[in-house]
């Protein structure tokens, strides 16, 4: 597509994104020849529904910015779940020198205050024969009603795994599991048909590779 590397980062304020971006453009400006910045505003995380054929369910990865009570030993048992998010209480217990007791107790609270929403699947879509893309989408006319029923139109789809509302040079991205390029392709254009006082056009990559890290988010909190 247009694009060959997509990142992401998380930060606390503009001022910390800003300086980061420009670290990003000193170290390898040279090869740069385009960049654009996106923020997000609202992600509807959505199952997987293709699997059941069925569509999807959606769940909005978060509404409002707010700090939560945590102590470090909140701290310690999200550290370790930021890399391993299913091991079981025991495990955490042993290294995090709590008692399990603690744990699951600590667990149940941060699961209440919502820090902790859902666990995710993470699948490699490629070796069940699929194909990962993402569609920076250009819309026009703007209101929530338009919004919303495109929203639910994705939802329902079952292969649309993320709807993305962006401030920037584009204010939607999808992304999708698809069989190819084409099916893909096909299936945006019905979008823009199905929504043509919506959509005004898109672009489709094709993402070869997503490399993994582990999100520790713990660290930024001081």
């Amino acid at each position: 597509g247009k694009w060959n590397l997509i990142y992401s980062l998380c930060v606390k304020t503009v001022k910390e994104f800003y300086h980061i971006v420009n670290e990003v453009n000193s170290l390898y400006g040279k090869y740069i020849l385009n960049q654009s910045i996106a923020a997000h505003a609202e992600v509807e995380i959505i199952s997987r529904g293709y699997f059941l054929q069925k569509a999807g369910i959606g769940t909005t990865w978060y509404k409002t910015v707010e700090t939560s009570p945590l102590d470090d030993e909140d701290l310690k048992i999200l550290s370790v779940m930021a890399q391993h998010a299913r091991m079981p209480s025991t495990e955490i217990a042993k290294l995090t020198n709590l008692t399990t007791r603690v744990v699951a107790y600590r667990l149940k609270k941060i699961k209440a205050l919502g820090i902790i929403n859902r666990f995710r699947l993470q699948l490699d879509v490629k070796k069940i024969g699929m194909s990962f893309y993402k569609a920076v989408v250009y819309i026009k006319d703007y209101t929530p009603s338009k919004n919303n029923a495109l929203k639910q139109h994705c939802i329902a789809q079952g292969n649309i795994v993320h709807y993305e509302q962006k401030i920037g040079p584009w204010m939607l991205e999808l992304e999708l599991d698809a069989e190819n390029y084409e099916s893909a392709d096909k299936q945006l254009k019905m979008l823009k048909e199905q929504f043509p006082d919506f959509i005004r056009s898109y672009e489709l990559l094709l993402i070869k590779e997503e490399p993994k890290g582990e999100l520790d988010l713990t660290k930024m909190i001081a």
